[in-house]
C-alpha cells in the first residue's frame, strides 16, 4: 500500500501537525475546522501525488541502475522526507515533506514487486506478491500502533529509522539476475541466481532461458504495445486499480478518525489494523482454492453493503444542530449525543458504526487488497513489467490523489451519507466488473 495503503501510517500524527503548526503560524484565527480540513485533505493527498511523480522516475532508475538500487535511491528519498516532517515546524517543509515520502513511496511501489517477479520462480511468484501485501498491512498496523503512543517527532524518527534500516538490509541482496543478464553482466546474474537458488541449484538452464527471451526483446517491446496480452493487461490492471481506490478504502483510512470522533468512539481502535493484517494473510490460503474472482466478489459485495450501511447509519442518527457551538451543546447535559461539525450522533448506535467499519476492512482485506497488485504481477509481459506495472500504478496513486484530496469537498456537496452511497455504487459495479471480466 509499500502501495497507497501506506500513507495511512501517520494518519494521527497529521492530525495533530496540521492542527499545531496552523495555529502556531497564525494563519487560523476564526474558522479552524474549515482551514483544519483542506490542510489535513492536503497533507493526506500530497502523498499520492508525490508517488505518481517518483513511480514514472523510478522506471527510469530501475531501468538504468537495477531493481536493488531502485529501492536504496527510495532510501536516500525517505531519509529528508521524515527528517522535514519530523524536525520542523514550518507547514510548508512538512508538505516538502510528505511529498519526497510520496515519491520514495512511489519509488518503492514500482521496484518491490518487479523484483520479487523476476527474483522468483513460477510457482512461488503469487505467493511471494501476497506476502509482499501482508508486509503492507503489517506496517501499516505497526505505524498507527506507534502514532496512538508517540508525538509526531517521535513517530517520523520511528519512520526513519525503519526506512534506513531497509538500506542496509538491501545491501545484502543481490540483484535481479534478468536486469544484469540484460546490462552483459552474466558472472554478476550467475553469482546471484546462486545466492537466491542454493550452490547445488544448477542455474545454467534458468540462465539460458533469460537470455533468449532477452534477445527477442527488442523485436518485442517494439510489438508489445499493440499485442492483446499487453493491452489487456493493461486494461483489466488499471481497471482493477480504479476500482480498488473508488471503493472508498483510503477514504476510510485517512479520514476514519473524524467519523470515529463523531460516533464519539475516539480514536480507531488498534484491531482493525490487525485485522486487515489476519484478513490479508487468510487470503493468501485462500486464493487457490477459491479462485480470484470470487474473492474479488465476496469483498465488493461485503464493501458495497458496509458503505451503504454506513450512508445509512449516518442518514438516520445524526441530526443537524442549527449551529450551536460546542459549548451550548453541552449545557443541555446530553450525554447520548456528540456534536461534531454542527452535527450530533446518537451514541447508542455507535456500535453499528464500528461493526461497519471492521466488516468494511474485513472485506477490503479479502479481495481488493491484494488481488489487484498479484494479477498486475502474474499477467504482466516478461519484456514490458517495468512499463505495465508503472503505468498501472500510476492510475493507482493517481485516484488515491484524487479521492483523498475531494473527499471532504464529496461532503460538503453530498453530506457524509452520500459519500458513502457514491462509493457504494462503485463496490456494486466491481461485483459485476469481477463476474463478468476476471
Amino acid at each position: 500500500m509499500v502501495n497507497s495503503k501506506s500513507s495511512t501510517a501517520n494518519d494521527s500524527v497529521f492530525t495533530n501537525l496540521i492542527q499545531w503548526t496552523s495555529l502556531k503560524s497564525g494563519i487560523v484565527k476564526r474558522d479552524i475546522s474549515n482551514y483544519f480540513s483542506i490542510s489535513y485533505s492536503l497533507s493526506q493527498s500530497l502523498l499520492g501525488l508525490g508517488a505518481l511523480a517518483g513511480l514514472f522516475l523510478g522506471l527510469f532508475c530501475v531501468e538504468h541502475s537495477g531493481r536493488k538500487n531502485g529501492v536504496l535511491i527510495a532510501v536516500l528519498i525517505y531519509t529528508p522526507g521524515w527528517i522535514s516532517i519530523g524536525y520542523f515546524s514550518n507547514k510548508t517543509i512538512i508538505y516538502v515533506g510528505r511529498i519526497l515520502t510520496g515519491v520514495a513511496c512511489g519509488f518503492c511501489s514500482l521496484t518491490v514487486p518487479i523484483y520479487i517477479a523476476e527474483v522468483s520462480s513460477f510457482q512461488f511468484r503469487g505467493r511471494l506478491e501476497v506476502i509482499n501485501q501482508i508486509g503492507i498491512t503489517i506496517g501499516i498496523f505497526l505505524a498507527f500502533l506507534v502514532g496512538s503512543y508517540c508525538n509526531f517527532k517521535q513517530s517520523a524518527t520511528a519512520a526513519l529509522i525503519i526506512a534506513l534500516a531497509m538500506g542496509i538490509l538491501i545491501l545484502y541482496i543481490p540483484d535481479s539476475p534478468r536486469w544484469l543478464l540484460a546490462k552483459k553482466k552474466r558472472y554478476e546474474a550467475n553469482k546471484a541466481l546462486k545466492w537466491l537458488r542454493g550452490n547445488l541449484y544448477n542455474v545454467e538452464d534458468e540462465l539460458n532461458n533469460i537470455e533468449n527471451n532477452l534477445e527477442q526483446l527488442p523485436m518485442a517491446a517494439l510489438n508489445g504495445f499493440r499485442t492483446p496480452g499487453f493491452c489487456r493487461a493493461l486494461l483489466y490492471g488499471s481497471t482493477l486499480m480504479f476500482l480498488q481506490q473508488m471503493s472508498g478504502i483510503n477514504a476510510m483510512m485517512f479520514f476514519g478518525q473524524k467519523l470515529f470522533q463523531m460516533t464519539r468512539m475516539g480514536k480507531i481502535p488498534l484491531v482493525l489494523y490487525l485485522l486487515q493484517v489476519l484478513i490479508t494473510i487468510t487470503a493468501c490460503f485462500l486464493i487457490d482454492k477459491c479462485g480470484m474472482r470470487k474473492l474479488l466478489m465476496l469483498g465488493a459485495f461485503g464493501m458495497f453493503f458496509c458503505n451503504l450501511l454506513l450512508g445509512v447509519c449516518f442518514e438516520i442518527f445524526i441530526i443537524p444542530v442549527n449551529n450551536k457551538t460546542l459549548e451550548n451543546h453541552f449545557d443541555n447535559n446530553d450525554k447520548n449525543m456528540l456534536e461534531f461539525s454542527n452535527t450530533i450522533f446518537h451514541d447508542s448506535y455507535s456500535w453499528l458504526v464500528f461493526t461497519c467499519f471492521l466488516l468494511f476492512i474485513a472485506s477490503y482485506s479479502i479481495g481488493w487488497g491484494a488481488i489487484p497488485y498479484l494479477l498486475m504481477s502474474e499477467k504482466s509481459p516478461p519484456h514490458m513489467r517495468s512499463l505495465l506495472c508503472a503505468l498501472v500504478l500510476g492510475v493507482n496513486w493517481l485516484f488515491t490523489f484524487l479521492v483523498t484530496f475531494s473527499f471532504n469537498i464529496l461532503i460538503n456537496l453530498v453530506k457524509i451519507q452520500g459519500a458513502l452511497w457514491f462509493f457504494s455504487v462503485w463496490c456494486f459495479i466491481s461485483i459485476i466488473f469481477a463476474y463478468y471480466f476476471v
